[in-house]
């Protein structure tokens, strides 16, 4: 599903290994999305996690700048969420 979703140019990261598969993963993403907007940068997945994401999955801290941060949660049935922290 996150293949479809996801642009091939798209810098991605996943912090999911860190906390695992939970109905509150979102609120987890959401927070780690507003830490690297209120520090100015992009936290790499930890380690090296991501082989076969779609797009660049982010390996080493780099600056977000003005770029805006979506977080993007899909279930097994098709559906999908996607928030979008900006500014």
């Amino acid at each position: 599903v996150y293949p479809k979703q996801i642009p091939p140019a798209a810098q991605v990261v996943s912090y999911s290994p860190l906390y695992g598969s939970l109905p509150v993963g979102p609120a987890f993403d959401l927070a780690i999305a507003a830490l690297m907007r209120a520090g100015g940068s992009i936290f790499p997945t930890p380690n090296g996690e991501g082989e076969g994401c779609p797009g660049t999955v982010v390996l080493q801290r780099q600056a977000l700048a003005a770029r805006p941060i979506a977080c993007l949660k899909c279930s097994g049935e098709g559906e999908v969420g996607i928030i979008t922290l900006a500014g």
